[in-house]
């Protein structure tokens, strides 16, 4: 029997072996295996944690969800509940430059692969949830913390994908400034 904390390190192996083989192959050309191969694990453990492959690329993009909840800290999330989140999401981008390059191939591969596009809502969906409940928390009404937490991650969504659209000549952060501009001044 694994320990919790075994588990948590078997499924991010898998979920960055993963990663990398479908950067290097392309989704559809990367099978089970390779990824077992990769992560020097067996195809059933792989199975064990993960449904699908699709189900890899999700956790991987939901990883930093934890992070963008942790970027509410010291903001005012009661009386400007839309300014914390788009505040949130826009210092949550920053943080994470360095990881850009990576962001913007995985990008690319789920706007290639019509499963994963379909599935990359998930994602968003996800990371609204996490947003509104950590606004609540925070002292946020309920229905404002759902709006603000929707408008915020709806920026973040359609700046991705001008960003990915546009092969990451312009930075993301410019983008979501962009699109978050008009909300900004309310």
């Amino acid at each position: 029997m694994l320990s919790r904390q075994q588990q948590d390190a078997i499924r991010q192996r898998i979920v960055e072996a993963g990663i990398v083989q479908f950067l290097a192959n392309g989704y559809e050309a990367t099978s089970v295996d390779a990824i077992a191969e990769a992560a020097g694990v067996s195809r059933r453990s792989v199975f064990r944690y993960f449904e699908t492959k699709e189900d890899i690329v999700l956790t991987w993009a939901m990883s930093t969800g934890p992070g963008l909840v942790r970027e509410l800290d010291g903001l005012d999330c009661i009386t400007d509940t839309v300014r914390a989140a788009l505040d949130a999401v826009s210092r949550h981008v920053g943080r994470h430059e360095g990881e850009h390059p990576v962001s913007l191939a995985v990008g690319r591969l789920i706007e290639r692969t019509p499963s994963l596009r379909a599935r990359a809502h998930e994602k968003y969906l996800g990371w609204e949830d996490l947003l509104s409940d950590a606004l609540t928390v925070r002292g946020a009404a309920p229905v404002a913390a759902r709006m603000a937490a929707a408008l915020a991650i709806g920026g973040l969504r359609i700046a991705a994908r001008e960003w990915v659209a546009g092969e990451g000549r312009r930075p993301i952060g410019d983008i979501l400034a962009e699109a978050y501009g008009p909300f900004c001044e309310l």
